[in-house]
């Protein structure tokens, strides 16, 4: 069993398909919110319990829960091997966008990437099995529920991936103050995959020496970095405008 917080997730997996147990509201949860959750739960016919507000803290102490939990019979993301998702991209010609984040340790950072790469159009995610942060509780409502309906894809060697990417056609492109190119000067049109590096270090060499390009966002004040989650915005809507503007009918 695994289990799922905040209003804006539960109501997002409620309206999916992911199998669910049941909902838990604290006796005090009110709102509109609330009122959809329960209506989508009756819908489905799941049960949805009252329980003291103590019970939710209980299980998820010091988190912003919002007096809602779910339990579902499954993991909440929808974790694929890079062979299924490359399958359902398939024809490569009709230019699809990843992301890869090298070892994002916040949570929260995970989460907000994950939200953004799902509004701007990203067909998948990609993140390292190990010595990064892992698809939680936390991640899942930062990301607003995104994670349930986001492609996420958890290797053992990114590296590897992006090798295996190139082979089938992807532009491995990633970011760092250094880069050469200002982020909006290259062609983001063809098949992408978006690198972006961890909190504190950036890219890894090995990985940095597989990217076709190296781009940059300037940085004009006294600070020398942006947040991670700041800069994949910036990038991943950057590639969603170019895409717009050479192909019209880009959002269907």
């Amino acid at each position: 069993m695994s289990m799922l917080f905040g209003r804006r997730p539960v109501l997002e997996m409620l309206l999916g398909e992911t199998p669910i147990q049941r909902v838990l509201l604290a006796n005090e949860a009110r709102g509109y919110l609330i009122d959809r959750i329960i209506k989508c739960a009756r819908e489905k016919k799941v049960s949805v319990v009252r329980v003291p507000k103590q019970q939710i803290e209980a299980l998820f102490p010091g988190k912003v829960h919002q007096g809602v939990v779910v339990e579902t019979f499954t993991h909440s993301e929808q974790t694929l091997t890079i062979e299924e998702l490359l399958q359902d991209l398939q024809p490569i010609d009709s230019s699809p966008s990843l992301l890869i984040l090298d070892g994002i340790l916040d949570p929260r950072n995970l989460g907000a990437l994950i939200r953004t790469a799902n509004a701007a159009g990203v067909q998948g995610v990609i993140i390292p099995k190990y010595r990064a942060a892992n698809i939680t509780p936390v991640v899942a409502k930062t990301s607003a529920g995104a994670t349930i309906s986001t492609p996420i894809v958890r290797v053992a060697n990114i590296v590897q991936t992006c090798v295996l990417l190139k082979k089938k056609g992807f532009w491995i492109v990633g970011t760092d103050i250094q880069g050469k190119d200002l982020w909006y000067q290259i062609d983001l049109t063809c098949p992408v995959a978006l690198v972006l590096g961890s909190e504190g270090t950036g890219i890894r060499r090995l990985l940095r020496e597989e990217c076709d390009l190296i781009v940059r966002i300037p940085m004009l004040g006294r600070v020398d970095s942006l947040n991670v989650s700041v800069a994949g915005g910036i990038l991943m809507y950057e590639m969603l405008r170019q895409r717009m503007t050479k192909l019209p009918n880009h959002l269907g």
